[in-house]
């Protein structure tokens, strides 16, 4: 087995963050969509709604966003709350950030669906090597 090489990209080698957020949707008419999407492009982007945002380029989960690729994988840890509506994969398990990953609530029954999750990422097989919460709220009252 050979062991792993990052692509090939010059400057600074890859540092992997995962700042955590804090994602609302109070304000959409109908269904209420909150969720975070994690690019296989390394970016990082909240949905609200119908609206898909970068959150920032200074929370992107790789930086430099060159080396983003399917080496990497991403699973979530519910803490407290609703299940996600969307999730690219079922709970506690590893996925990998080759492609697009989305997860999110919904509500449009006039009530409150929320959760606190942990995401963490690592190389394949490895060891974490970042993790932070993020909270989803769709509020239809």
């Amino acid at each position: 087995m050979m062991p792993f090489a990052p692509p090939l990209v010059s400057g600074p080698a890859p540092v992997v963050t995962v700042s955590g957020y804090v994602i609302n949707d109070i304000v959409t008419a109908g269904t209420k969509i909150a969720g975070v999407i994690w690019h296989a492009d390394g970016t990082v982007s909240s949905v609200v709604g119908s609206t898909i945002t970068q959150i920032s380029n200074a929370t992107d989960w790789v930086r430099p966003a060159a080396f983003a690729g399917s080496q990497y994988e991403i699973r979530y840890t519910t803490l407290t709350g609703s299940a996600f509506f969307t999730a690219a994969s079922a709970e506690d398990t590893w996925i990998s950030l080759g492609a697009d990953r989305r997860y999110d609530v919904r509500e449009n029954g006039g009530g409150i669906t929320s959760n606190n999750v942990v995401f963490e990422i690592r190389l394949s097989g490895g060891s974490v090597l970042d993790s932070a919460t993020y909270t989803c709220t769709a509020d239809d009252t």
